[in-house]
């Protein structure tokens, strides 16, 4: 129950974080981020002019995006079943998701011919 105690204190914390403290600081994108951008714009004006004869505008913009933290992934939604998901199934080093091919019992190796 401390686990789960420990994991529903940690949300409310990160979502007081995001509110408070992010809310304080304008972040932007990074260099690279600004250029991968402004690739996939390029690439999709071309595309777009390819598709309809130069019909349309593009559009760009130059300057850095406000980049805030992003809670809607995975990983934040899940973080409260890893109690129960721990207390079902253990620690994540006492199994493996790899995922094991079938085929190694079906290969069987002939037996070799000597002339």
């Amino acid at each position: 129950m401390q686990f789960q105690a420990a994991t529903k204190s940690l949300t409310a914390t990160i979502r007081h974080f995001l509110n408070k403290t992010c809310e304080a600081y304008i972040t932007q994108e990074l260099p690279k981020e600004i250029a991968a951008r402004g690739r996939r714009t390029a690439a999709l004006a071309a595309k777009r002019n390819t598709t309809r004869a130069g019909k349309g505008k593009a559009t760009s913009e130059s300057g850095p995006a406000r980049k805030r933290l992003n809670l809607a992934t995975y990983k934040y939604h899940a973080l409260a079943d890893y109690p129960e998901t721990i207390r079902r199934f253990g620690t994540t080093d006492n199994y493996s998701t790899q995922v094991v091919s079938p085929c190694h019992c079906f290969l069987v190796s002939k037996p070799t011919q000597h002339a």
